[in-house]
């Protein structure tokens, strides 16, 4: 039987996608690649790649308070450093209006388990891997004023 890989709208349904894309791993080519491309990959979201495993080559998130999206570029990702990168995780689960402990359990159990997955299985080595984080502002919004409504 053949396997074949399918796409997902993981946004579907969602009113107000907030949507970051995080490669993980220092390492972003394959065995393969030539000399130029090992090059131009070793330069690039430098600061990030060697002190924490991970870049951030954009997001976009709606900001709860106003409700409009505001997209962050690669050029800003390939600023991020080992402190700003905390700033734009701020930005991304907007903790300006509250963290949410109910999203903040979401998003660490579904990293989670992909490491959990990643540390176990043995026939598959990943370069130039991206996790997309993903939540609803919307909902997010509704689940704050919630909460504020009982206190």
């Amino acid at each position: 039987m053949d396997e074949f890989q399918t796409n997902i709208d993981a946004t579907d349904g969602m009113l107000e996608p907030c949507i970051m894309d995080v490669k993980i791993g220092a390492r972003t080519w394959d065995p393969l690649a030539t000399e130029e491309k090992r090059a131009a990959e070793e330069q690039k979201y430098l600061s990030c790649k060697k002190a924490l495993g991970l870049c951030i080559p954009g997001f976009q998130v709606y900001h709860l308070a106003t409700g409009r999206v505001k997209r962050y570029s690669k050029d800003y990702g390939k600023k991020l450093n080992e402190k700003s990168v905390k700033d734009a995780l701020r930005i991304f689960l907007n903790a300006d209006s509250g963290l949410s402990r109910a999203l903040l359990v979401q998003l660490l159990s579904g990293l989670w388990a992909i490491q959990k997955w990643a540390r176990t299985q043995k026939t598959l080595r990943l370069y130039s891997s991206s996790v997309l984080l993903i939540y609803d502002a919307r909902r997010l919004r509704s689940n704050l004023e919630s909460k504020r409504r009982i206190r």
